[in-house]
């Protein structure tokens, strides 16, 4: 190791450390962004029961009121921007509605819009599949039941040739009716059709301006679900609507909307609110104690001139005029005395997933890019020490004492032969000293040739290591009757017969034909190691006179891990090497927090 190089190669200054640092450090930020801030966010989200609760009344009623999920079918084509938007929006949905399981509501109501696009499905198989991905998404276990309000999404508004006229069929088949009403602790639930009950107020229109109460409307349709309803009521109601009623346009929403107000507007498929006429009429019809209503996606309060408090519920899934979604909940007892409250609702926000994206995963992700370009450039500007391949140490000259001193300042003329090669039995060649002078400095200056006959007076032996020599006298007694040789009896290939030798004849064959005090003794089973070399798979074969070997290998751990190595990016110089090793190391830091993530929306929540 090269020594400016030791400090940052070692424990905590390692490259090594950085890696698994930031690694730890991306898994602690995902698992908060990803469960903490949710169960953070609904820590102070409880049941409104403290003002329903008094001597001798019973447990509340807990509904839980969602509105607008409009959740989409997986897309089919491949992956875009849009898509991998859609697939976050529903992970974050998931794990929403799974943490308001742990509310125990007694029933679940959707204000409408359960589907993104069910009014464009052009069969029922299409429709089929549409419900299908919105219950994966909000899935319950059975003993919960689940109410659904018709949405302009679900149903369609007015008519138009992208929408299916088996669109409210298809609803009644998989939901459940357009119009209905739910007692729930003494309480009637009013579940009204809003997209029918405007497109009756259209129809009105068309045919004169005829009042509400000479106007019969459509059989089985709101006007008519309207005016079946009793008046007075007797029991407190609770009108759910998608649509909301008719807001003043100045009207404000109260501090927990996010932006602007809630405003008129009709277009293609959609209207924001009723109008006037249709507010008085459904407010004399129903008479409600209380009005929930979605559709604007963000959270709006407001009372009507007869006393009525109105809520539109916040989206329960993300939305471009929203940074919170959020959901209501509803606390319902029995009536037990006159004028005592009955019923009691709190909203609930779900975490910001803009603020935790600019706050943790953008800086943090900043904060990755810099220290790993640093530390890249650090490493290039000290590159480590490369070693020279191995030379055997030249012989050591003779002192005049007797003595071995292989730096002596008076180093006599001391002949030997010069280095030659060992598969050449006679080379002509001079005698060569290990110093031109007797003052000189072994092997730092150059041995004239003198072109004389010299006598080979050393040993092969001492340029080779014992193991090489053991190699050589056991090849033939190794060697198999089909080993191919070449012109001269030579071997073609020498690494094919270390092959054949280390792989190929097993321990008996080795033991038979050299000593078996030559050869290391072999690993214990659990040694890994052996477990390496079981995983290893070799075959020799003979192609065009020559021996040829195919070995494969199992992955490591180690290597799977690397990414950089499984993508081949071999370290390189030069800008372009830094980046590819940067990005590199960014996967490597990536991949346990995406891992992570995927553990945590599949498997925890």
């Amino acid at each position: 190791m090269h020594p400016r190089n030791a400090p940052r190669e070692r424990g905590l200054f390692s490259h090594r450390a950085l890696i698994n640092g930031l690694r730890l450090l991306w898994v602690l930020v995902v698992l908060w962004c990803e469960v903490g801030a949710f169960f953070y966010a609904l820590s102070d989200c409880k049941w409104p029961d403290a003002p329903l609760i008094q001597h001798g009344t019973a447990a509340p009623t807990h509904v839980l009121l969602i509105s607008d999920p409009q959740v989409a079918p997986r897309p089919l084509l491949p992956p875009s921007p849009r898509a991998l938007r859609e697939a976050l929006i529903r992970a974050d949905m998931r794990k929403a509605w799974r943490l308001t399981q742990r509310l125990a509501p007694a029933a679940v109501v959707c204000l409408g819009d359960m589907l993104a696009s069910g009014r464009t499905a052009k069969s029922d198989e299409e429709y089929a599949a549409m419900v299908a991905a919105a219950r994966g998404v909000l899935e319950l276990d059975g003993r919960v039941p689940m109410y659904y309000v018709p949405g302009n999404n679900d149903v369609g508004l007015g008519r138009s040739p992208t929408i299916s006229t088996a669109t409210r069929t298809r609803f009644v088949r998989h939901f459940g009716p357009l119009n209905q009403v739910l007692h729930l602790a003494g309480h009637d639930l009013v579940l009204l059709d809003a997209p029918g009950l405007v497109e009756e107020d259209y129809a009105r229109h068309a045919a004169g301006a005829t009042p509400f109460a000479q106007y019969t409307g459509a059989p089985g349709g709101p006007v008519e679900f309207i005016k079946t309803l009793t008046a007075p009521p007797p029991a407190p109601r609770i009108l759910l609507t998608h649509i909301p009623l008719a807001h003043p346009e100045a009207g404000a929403c109260g501090p927990r909307r996010e932006k602007g107000t809630l405003r008129r507007g009709v277009g293609k498929g959609w209207q924001n609110t009723l109008d006037k006429a249709t507010t008085e009429f459904l407010l004399r019809g129903v008479r409600p104690a209380g009005v929930f209503s979605g559709d604007d996606r963000d959270y709006c309060e407001h009372t009507h001139a007869n006393g009525t408090r109105e809520v539109t519920v916040k989206s329960f899934s993300r939305a471009a005029n929203i940074r919170r979604p959020g959901f209501q909940l509803l606390s319902l007892v029995p009536p037990s005395a006159a004028g005592a409250r009955t019923w009691a609702d709190a909203p609930c926000s779900l975490p910001d997933r803009y603020r935790l994206l600019h706050t943790l995963y953008l800086p943090l992700g900043i904060l990755t890019l810099l220290a790993l370009g640093v530390a890249r450039l650090s490493r290039r500007r000290a590159p480590p020490l490369r070693l020279a391949p191995f030379a055997p140490p030249p012989p050591l000259s003779a002192s005049p004492d007797g003595g071995s001193t292989p730096w002596g300042p008076l180093s006599p003329f001391t002949p030997r032969p010069p280095a030659m090669s060992v598969r050449i039995p006679s080379v002509r060649s001079a005698t060569a000293s290990t110093s031109a002078s007797g003052t000189d400095t072994p092997l730092l200056t150059p041995s004239p040739s003198r072109g004389e006959d010299a006598p080979w007076a050393g040993d092969e032996s001492q340029f080779f290591p014992p193991q090489y020599a053991l190699r050589r006298s056991g090849e033939q007694h190794l060697r198999p009757a089909h080993w191919p040789t070449g012109e001269h009896g030579a071997d073609d290939d020498e690494d094919a017969v270390g092959f054949y030798f280390e792989k190929g004849l097993g321990a008996h064959s080795r033991a038979s034909s050299v000593g078996a005090a030559y050869f290391a003794p072999p690993p214990p089973p659990g040694d890994a190691a052996a477990r390496t070399e079981a995983w290893a798979w070799s075959c020799a074969f003979v192609l065009r006179g020559r021996v040829r070997r195919i070995t494969l290998r199992a992955p490591t751990l180690e290597s799977l891990l690397n990414v950089r190595e499984a993508l081949g990016w071999a370290p390189a110089r030069g800008a372009g090497g830094v980046a590819r090793g940067v990005l590199g190391d960014v996967l490597r830091v990536l991949a346990p927090a995406v891992a992570a993530w995927w553990v945590v929306v599949s498997v925890i929540i």
